[in-house]
């Protein structure tokens, strides 16, 4: 993976002058090819190792980060994503991320041989004329699974680590949630400026959730799997910033002898059960996350006010994630002034949606009297 000096010295931190000279002369000798790492051992020595954390061949790879950026931006999704990967782009330019001193790309797999919405070949070809248009895309040699999550997060870590030389921040989010990019990657470097070099992440800390355990259930757990009551203090997955000292603190305990048995919910592994190992600790932004699409469009019709939340997801409208940007942009350019927060009395989670039955709810309509019966929906 990518492998230029800077990443590579990375990987030799702490070796002697003599490891040292062997690497200079094999970077000026060797055939600079796609890597094709083998299996590592597992910490107890000896046997293959977990698939769930396995690193894997590159299928598609773009170019390392820039001179000039400080900020990864790694944006999970999945081969068949093509308008959830525009909308992001359409949302954050690659010209505006560039004045942010960010750079970005997409992570995902091979598609399945049958998975809709074309087959396998088809979505190949699709995904290199992709890569050529864009060539962000950092694309597994391994098959797209919702349990093979972990692989995608663990690539964003070492792709900040190997290929981004001078960034210093993560952000990672998925392909299907409005983030106001600026505002996180601004906030970060606030609160980490003079410490750069700390291992920290930032996002929206989940404190005492528990595993799920009922048959049936999608983020279901055995007690084999996990054996505690409560997860470890994580963050979001959705959207949220690493150090790459944390990014590297992270990836040595999955390297090392102490690494905790891997779990396929990634933000609880990484973020929690990792963090929690490596001693890296997760500070809480002072804006949440809305849980329901509802909520990004009840913010949406307010042009003229802040959107409560930092992230939300898009509902399965990647067309929210483009005017979610514009939002933000525009009040990001008007100021506190001309764009104020609401009110906590007339937060959105509170005055802009109701039920309609259990589970299910919708914004009021623009005629709705001012005491309609709302429901409020969880800012997580």
């Amino acid at each position: 993976m990518c492998r230029g000096r800077a990443g590579r010295a990375l990987a030799l931190a702490g070796a002697g002058a003599g490891a040292w000279l062997l690497f200079v002369l094999a970077d000026a000798w060797l055939p600079h090819a796609r890597p094709a790492p083998g299996p590592r051992s597992t910490g107890g020595g000896g046997e293959a190792e977990e698939p769930l954390l396995a690193e894997g061949r590159l299928a598609l790879e773009p170019a390392p980060c820039g001179g000039g950026a400080t900020a990864l931006v790694a944006v999970v999704s999945h081969a068949a994503h093509f308008a959830a990967r525009d909308a992001q782009r359409r949302a954050w330019p690659d010209a505006e991320l560039a004045a942010l001193g960010a750079c970005r790309v997409f992570l995902l797999a091979r598609p399945p041989l049958r998975s809709p919405p074309a087959p396998a070949p088809a979505v190949h070809d699709a995904l290199r004329d992709e890569q050529r248009r864009h060539g962000d895309l950092l694309q597994g040699d391994w098959a797209e699974g919702y349990r093979l999550l972990l692989r995608k997060h663990l690539l964003a870590l070492r792709w900040l680590v190997r290929c981004c030389a001078r960034a210093h921040l993560l952000l990672k989010m998925d392909d299907d949630v409005a983030a106001d990019v600026p505002w996180l990657l601004e906030h970060a470097r606030r609160h980490l400026r003079g410490r750069e070099g700390q291992a920290v992440l930032l996002g929206h800390v989940l404190a005492g959730a528990a595993p799920q355990r009922a048959p049936g259930d999608k983020w279901r757990l055995s007690r084999e799997e996990f054996a505690a009551d409560a997860f470890p203090r994580f963050v979001s997955g959705w959207a949220y910033v690493a150090t790459a000292a944390a990014a590297s603190a992270l990836l040595r305990i999955v390297d090392s002898a102490a690494r905790p048995a891997p779990l396929w919910i990634d933000d609880v592994y990484i973020t929690g059960v990792l963090a929690e190992t490596a001693g890296v600790p997760r500070w809480d932004l002072p804006r949440p996350f809305a849980a329901d699409a509802a909520l990004l469009r009840c913010c949406l019709r307010a042009p003229a006010l802040r959107c409560d939340f930092a992230a939300a997801p898009d509902g399965g409208e990647p067309a929210l994630v483009a005017a979610a940007a514009a939002h933000a942009r525009r009040c990001a350019r008007a100021g506190p002034a001309r764009c104020p927060a609401r009110a906590p009395a007339r937060a959105l989670n509170r005055t802009c949606v109701r039920a309609l039955q259990p589970g299910h709810a919708r914004p009021l309509p623009a005629d709705a009297p001012a005491d309609a019966s709302v429901r409020p929906v969880s800012l997580r």
